[in-house]
């Protein structure tokens, strides 16, 4: 019987050797193998909600930092139509005194 990274050949009777030979260890093998599935089942199970966590955390790092890069490009967006608003200003006046 192989269960993944693990193999449960090592499980034998202590009296004859061989596995499941007396119901006891035939008993004993098979608790055996489920409190190994049991834990197995339960570290997935917490690997996967640290791997949850871990992504989650990752997530909010990325859209923190989306919304800074939001913030300045609309600073910049801002300070681009001032210095358009500007630009025109000077462009109209300095068309007034070259008319004069």
């Amino acid at each position: 019987l192989v269960v993944p990274g693990r193999s449960f050949g090592h499980l034998r009777c202590r009296q004859s050797g061989f596995p499941g030979k007396c119901l006891h260890c035939y008993f004993s093998f098979f608790v055996c193998i489920i409190l190994y599935y049991a834990c197995y089942k339960v570290a997935l199970k917490l690997f996967h909600y640290i791997f949850y966590l871990f992504t989650e955390q990752i997530g909010q790092g990325i859209l923190e930092n989306l919304s800074q890069d939001r913030e300045k490009i609309q600073r910049a967006r801002e300070r681009l139509r001032e210095t358009d608003t500007n630009l025109g200003k000077s462009s109209r006046i300095l068309t007034g005194m070259l008319r004069r």
